[in-house]
């Protein structure tokens, strides 16, 4: 989870049955993914919940950039950081790859600079 400077809140989400088609004794790829997952907003106000990405591929670790526009999630079964615009209404637009890492992400953080730092799996 992560929260801005608004209050904003952000997690990632899924099926508790997630997993349940991957074989973690084999490399993830074509045939051997988890399920897709999803990106929620909740209001701190009112305690409501909304899908604001969904098609996550396990979603593990998120960021705000200091100005507070970029959302940042670490996609570990997708090998890639994905940016999305975060709007007024706390929704998301405009979702692209941040970087592709060729190695799944394990979490995310940004320092004092704004710049990424992110565990990754070998």
């Amino acid at each position: 989870m992560v929260v801005d400077d608004l209050g904003r809140a952000f997690f990632g989400g899924g099926d508790p049955s997630i997993l349940s088609n991957f074989n973690e004794s084999i490399p993830p790829g074509p045939g051997n993914m988890p399920n897709f997952a999803f990106l929620m907003h909740v209001d701190t106000a009112t305690g409501q919940t909304q899908v604001v990405a969904d098609r996550m591929t396990f979603p593990n670790g998120a960021v705000v950039t200091p100005d507070g526009k970029t959302l940042i999630g670490a996609e570990t079964f997708g090998f890639r950081l994905t940016a999305f615009d975060i709007q007024d209404d706390s929704t998301l637009a405009n979702r692209r790859i941040w970087a592709d890492l060729g190695v799944p992400p394990d979490g995310i953080r940004l320092d004092q600079d704004g710049c990424a730092w992110v565990a990754a799996i070998y």
